[in-house]
């Protein structure tokens, strides 16, 4: 059984090599709570399209930069808060990308807002603060 005291914590260095360690951690923490496959991978990949910004915007030409994960586990439902101090953001300035024709980027925060129950942003103490919730049901538990 999983506490929702048991925060896992993680100080990444601002980089694209080290951003797999997200999901391998949220991976094992909904794996205890026997969260569904499918809710564990939209988590999966909304954190890393998150934190794949955070590199790419956030820390963009600031080398030394760090991104600070704290995943919380809440009763059929997982929240994450994720923490940088680069550049601050606008998502609201994000529009949805046009969906049929081909693009190579642009897709991250339109993924993250579809997988996800909840996605916040917020400036906190000169800090860029985004708060990521997906609830779900057990396995085991669904109706049929």
């Amino acid at each position: 059984m999983i506490d929702p005291d048991d925060e896992i914590r993680l100080v990444l260095p601002a980089k694209h090599q080290y951003l797999n360690l997200t999901g391998a951690a949220i991976d094992a923490l909904l794996t205890r709570m026997d969260c569904p496959a499918r809710a564990s991978y939209d988590v999966q990949v909304a954190l890393q399209e998150i934190c794949a910004n955070i590199v790419d915007h956030a820390y963009e030409d600031r080398p030394g930069g760090q991104i600070q994960v704290t995943i919380t586990p809440r009763e059929n439902a997982l929240e994450i808060t994720v923490r940088d101090r680069g550049i601050a953001f606008d998502p609201d300035t994000v529009i949805d990308p046009p969906l049929g024709q081909l693009q190579e980027r642009g897709f991250g925060l339109f993924f993250a807002r579809q997988m996800l129950d909840g996605l916040e942003y917020a400036v906190d103490d000169g800090e860029n603060c985004w708060r990521l919730y997906k609830k779900f049901e057990p396995v085991g538990s669904e109706v049929v």
